[in-house]
Order: structure tokens, then sequence, then C-alpha cells
């Protein structure tokens, strides 16, 4: 298997968890969590906030990790941040210890796509680095399409 072919896959599944089923997904799934956790409407605005600034927050670091520590280090933070931070999400007793389980896990996407840009001029050929991109980024929608069942 080609070296570009294989970062593409990990960055497709990495960009499918942190964008699609962290960031993108959040509202599919919010009326079980207002339910499982006795949300209002503001609070559930709210947390949407929370997820959108900890993606926004990860973004302003992440360019300097990767020039500092490589992007295979910085991707793959990113990635134990989405797993642990969706664990933490499924596991949270109250609406506090999700809103801290949410912000933790909107860090994902902002510290996925630095990295994976980076990687992408290292990892892939040049004539392919703009189909590797596409395909990356195409990730969050088919985080989003597997989300969806596992929603209903």
């Amino acid at each position: 298997m080609p070296r570009g072919f294989a970062f593409t896959a990990a960055g497709f599944a990495l960009v499918g968890v942190s964008y699609g089923f962290i960031r993108f997904s959040y509202g599919q799934f919010l009326p079980q969590i207002r339910l499982a956790l006795g949300l209002d409407e503001a609070m559930a605005g709210l947390l949407g906030s929370v997820l959108f600034l900890g993606n926004c927050a990860a973004l302003l670091v992440a360019a300097f990790l990767t020039s500092r520590w490589g992007p295979r280090a910085v991707a793959t933070i990113s990635g134990v941040i989405a797993s642990i931070g969706l664990l933490a999400m499924s596991a949270a007793p109250t609406a506090t210890t999700f809103a801290m389980a949410v912000g933790f896990a909107g860090l994902a996407a902002g510290l996925s796509m630095p990295p994976l840009i980076a990687a992408v001029s290292q990892a892939v050929r040049v004539d392919r680095q703009a189909l590797s991109g596409t395909v990356i980024n195409s990730g969050s929608s088919a985080g989003i399409m597997l989300s969806g069942p596992i929603a209903i």
C-alpha cells in the first residue's frame, strides 16, 4: 500500500471522528442529550458554543504545535483527545461534566487540520496532494452520515 494512500485513509478517519462525530453531529444527538441531562434550550445552546470554543482554541495553537512537534505528533494528540472526549461525553452524569467533556472533545477538530495539511505536503506525491486533501476533508461528511443511524 503506498504511503500516500495510508496517510489519506488515516486523515479521512481522523477528520471523520473529530469533525463528523464530535463537531458537526452534536445537533443529531441533542434531543437524547437534553433528555438524559435535563437541559433547557439555553444550556443546550451554551454546550454547542463550548464545543465551538474548544475547536477555536485548538486552532490557535495547532499550527505552532505542528511546526514544533511535527504533524504526526499533533495528529496523534488530536486522535487521543477525540477518543477520550467521546468517552467522557458518553459517560458524563451531569450537564457540568458533559460541558467539560464537550469542550475537551472540541479540541480534537482544531488540532486535526493543521497537521494534516502539513503532512499532505510531506507524505503525498505532489500530483496527488489535491486529491488527498479532498478525500481527507470528506471524512467530516462520512462522520456525519455514520452518526445519523447511531443517533436514531
